[in-house]
């Protein structure tokens, strides 16, 4: 991820430096992505039931 996304190397350039199939390099980003994309859909899944929540406790006790 680092590589690609910080560095601006291409697949291409990742796999040849690793050795490794341009194949395998293309799906470890893809599943990095999608991690990522995880991590931050929870984050603000939490967020909002943080809101909703702290809503009610305020509301019920006016």
């Amino acid at each position: 991820m680092t590589l690609h996304f910080h560095y601006g190397l291409n697949l291409k350039e990742i796999a040849s430096r690793f050795t490794a199939p341009y194949q395998q390099i293309s799906q470890e980003v893809q599943e990095s992505i999608f991690d990522l994309q995880r991590m931050i859909l929870r984050i603000k899944l939490l967020k909002t039931a943080f809101v909703y929540a702290l809503s009610d406790f305020l509301l019920s006790n006016i």
